[in-house]
This record gives structure tokens, sequence and C-alpha cells, in this order.
């Protein structure tokens, strides 16, 4: 699959430095790290102006960014678009949404200790689609590479 992660120009686009020292809505702080992902351009301009409305930053103030496009290949994956999946993980897609991301961390951490590489959800925004890489579980044929590299000046620019 074909995924897209939007970076500040110095930042490595495949490192998980940010989630693990802040945490994310697949993991907790310190605890385990994931490289999130949005899976298409769309849903990564809507989360970069929730990122941009949460720190309270306007566009002049947000960017540049850097913007890198990635194929994915992972072979244990965890899909909550699904519902059964969902589910069967005891998740409710109301959760996914939540602004409280203890339920989905609960969940990721005994998602990443089943030994699962990733979880694709519907992105928090209610546009696009998201999925989160365990690097750490990455394993056989499964992988992370960048394909291309691109500076965005303005949200416009994702597109």
């Amino acid at each position: 699959m074909i995924a897209y992660r939007h970076t500040s120009p110095s930042q490595d686009p495949l490192s998980q430095e940010g989630s693990l020292k802040y945490g994310g809505r697949w993991n907790k702080k310190e605890a385990f790290g994931a490289i999130y992902f949005a899976l298409s351009k769309l849903a990564l301009n809507a989360e970069v102006k929730r990122r941009m409305e949460f720190a309270g930053l306007t566009e002049e103030m947000y960017f540049p960014r850097e913007i890198t496009q990635v194929k994915i290949q992972i072979s244990k994956l965890v899909d909550f678009r699904k519902s059964d999946i969902r589910k069967e993980w005891g998740l409710k897609l109301s959760e996914i949404r939540s602004d409280d991301l203890i339920a989905c961390q609960t969940i990721a951490q005994r998602i990443i200790k089943a030994g699962f590489e990733g979880i694709v959800s519907p992105s928090r925004t209610g546009i696009g689609e998201n999925i989160a890489v365990f690097k750490e579980n990455l394993g056989g044929s499964s992988f992370t590479k960048v394909e291309k590299v691109w500076t965005a000046s303005a949200l416009k620019e994702i597109n």
C-alpha cells in the first residue's frame, strides 16, 4: 500500500522518536513506538489541519513540512476499518474517534505483544484512514520504504 507522512524538514520520515516521546493513538508514551501514516493525501491534509488546531498554530507558523510517500508491505495487520475486527478486539468506532486515547493504546499494547506489525483504522478526523506501523515487530517480507519526498509550504501543496 502507499501511504503519506508529514514531518518537520529535519526529521527522519521513518523515525518513531516523536511517538515514543509524546505517545499517540496507538502507542503509549515511552512504552512502545509507532510510525503513523495517512493512506491518502486527503487524509494527510486533514491530519495536518487537526495537528495545527491542536497546537494552536496557523498555517504560516506550522509550515514548511516535509511530505513523504512511502510504500508499506505488512503481513500481520489488524484492520479496524472492519466492524467485526473491532468487535473481536473489544473496540468501538467511537473510541477510535475519541480524544481519550486510553482504549486504543491499551488494545495496541495487546496487538504488539501478539506480534502484529501494524494497525489500519479510520482517521480520528473522519476523513480517510491511517496506518500505525510497529517497527520492532516488522519481520519477513514486511517493510516501509520511502518512495518520494517533497517540501510543502502550505496545506494546498499536500494534495
